[in-house]
């Protein structure tokens, strides 16, 4: 009895033994701790890399819809007004790197803004959808209130100094005047030479260029030629040209593919094909190579000297890293370790009507063009946004699994402090 005992206890201790060292390989680049949790829920927010090293989560001040209880007071009322908006606002935060945790970080309250943006030179940031109250030829969208409330255009942007939180520049766009926003079917894309393309897909694709410096803006080209299916991915190429990554369709057709804007020429045209992936990762890997991830599963290079693309890999864990049908882009997400290796982690199975998150990550070597399977999460991960840290670690925060926006994890490469 006793030695059948001890045989049990050897075999458990074998298989574990087994398991342990089929795993250790996962860990050869870094492992994964639970980081500070973000102070506010925030929900589309846009994160955006400082010049300092540190993360900006962009907050918003809106105007919320009346909940029910202020509804069926509003009984009298044929429609929901402007006035009987409530002003709400979600403070934008800051990660501090060397000291990993979050504080809230000071935006200006006398405008209303969504929480999207990019950022400029010299320590600017561009709110790219704005509503000012003190313009009083903005008007808004108004509805029953069976239906909606008053929905605001947000059709202006604002120059914020990130230094005093102070607003600098109000301009309206020349695009979408007075309608309300469609911030998923317009890009933004900041060009070498300082300027800000907007490109617009709501219903026609329209560019419109923004200069910081004058606080001016054109709209450069209607082009009836161009459709667009999917949200831009844009990337700047040279001193005046911009790429727009994403799913097109040209003379009828449906194409994966890349598109150029020229800000000399003040033309756009269609140069390159590539996968037809909905909203993909797109990641500038060197002078001439742009790193492409999708719903469909593969490491893509293009390669903007000769307009090409290749395959080079494949994910492992494809069923478990399926497009979000409802948000029309990866439920995983991707960010650099350093100039060799590429992470990936979480997703889910794309499943309807139970969407299942993981908590597995894989590496991709941008030298050899193999994939390895990662280390896996604390916890499960999918609709998350991931940021490469100055000190090779990578900042993951929120999940859209069992909507727990608010976790953050940190994925700690070996060596690292």
């Amino acid at each position: 009895m006793k030695k059948n005992f001890i045989r049990i206890i050897i075999l458990i201790a074998v298989i574990w033994l087994i398991f342990f060292i089929k795993d250790i390989p996962k860990y050869r680049f870094g492992y994964f701790v639970e980081g500070p949790e973000l102070k506010y829920q925030h929900s589309w927010a846009d994160v955006l890399k400082l010049e300092n090293g540190n993360v900006l989560v962009l907050g918003a001040n809106q105007y919320e819809w009346p909940n029910e209880k202020d509804l069926k007071n509003m009984k009298h009322k044929s429609s929901v007004g402007i006035e009987d908006m409530i002003i709400k606002e979600t403070p934008s935060e800051l990660y501090i790197t060397n000291k990993n945790k979050f504080v809230d970080f000071k935006m200006p309250n006398n405008i209303l803004y969504q929480p999207k943006g990019i950022l400029l030179k010299n320590n600017k940031l561009l709110l790219t959808f704005v509503h000012d109250p003190n313009d009083k030829n903005i008007k808004y969208t108004e509805y029953v209130k069976t239906k909606s409330a008053a929905q605001l255009s947000y059709d202006s942007m604002a120059i914020v100094d990130l230094k005093t939180g102070k607003v600098e520049k109000i301009a309206r766009k020349k695009i979408n005047i007075n309608k309300e926003p469609y911030i998923d079917s317009t890009a933004f894309g900041l060009l070498d030479n300082g300027k800000v393309a907007i490109i617009d897909m709501s219903n026609d694709f329209i560019v419109e260029i923004y200069d910081p410096d004058s606080n001016t803006s054109e709209i450069v080209g209607k082009f009836d030629n161009l459709g667009y299916l999917s949200r831009a991915v844009t990337i700047p190429k040279g001193k005046n040209s911009l790429l727009i990554f994403g799913i097109f369709y040209s003379s009828d057709a449906e194409i994966g593919g890349v598109l150029e804007y020229n800000d000399s020429t003040k033309t756009v045209k269609l140069v390159g094909k590539t996968l037809k992936q909905e909203n993909p990762i797109v990641k500038r890997i060197s002078d001439n190579e742009i790193l492409i991830v999708g719903k469909e599963g593969k490491f893509e290079i293009y390669n903007t000297d000769t307009n090409t693309s290749k395959i080079v890999a494949k994910i492992l864990k494809k069923n478990d890293r399926k497009n979000d049908t409802s948000l029309h882009k990866p439920s995983f997400s991707g960010a650099f370790i350093n100039e060799r290796y590429f992470l990936i982690t979480g997703g889910n199975n794309g499943g309807f009507p139970l969407t299942l998150a993981n908590k597995t990550s894989e590496i991709f070597d941008l030298k050899t063009n193999k994939v390895y399977m990662g280390p896996n999460m604390i916890k499960l991960t999918d609709n998350h946004k991931s940021i490469s840290l100055d000190n090779g670690n990578v900042l993951l925060m929120g999940s859209r699994q069992f909507s727990d926006m608010k976790i953050t994890q940190v994925f700690k490469k070996i060596g690292s402090k």
